[in-house]
């Protein structure tokens, strides 16, 4: 399977709890995020959200890789997600 990349910092080992604790000290963030990728349009998509880096970014962006997935297949290998905080 493909790796869609984060553009910010992500520690995939963190665990559940400091992750946990990262959203009880920090909260949601309101921000724009995006997938997109050269080689295959289908999965380029941008929009606003609440959400944390290391909880993988808005809902929203996560149900539409779920979506681009159950439709396309694994990612392209150039797709990436983006979640920039306001």
């Amino acid at each position: 399977m493909s790796t869609i990349y984060f553009s910010g910092v992500y520690d995939p080992i963190e665990d559940s709890h400091a992750i946990k604790h990262q959203a009880d000290m920090f909260g949601s963030k309101k921000g724009s995020w995006s997938v997109e990728s050269k080689k295959d349009s289908r999965w380029n998509k941008s929009g606003e959200g609440y959400g944390l880096v290391c909880s993988g970014g808005p809902s929203e962006m996560k149900e539409w890789i779920e979506e681009c997935i159950k439709k396309y297949g694994d990612p392209p290998d150039d797709a990436t997600q983006t979640f920039m905080k306001y």
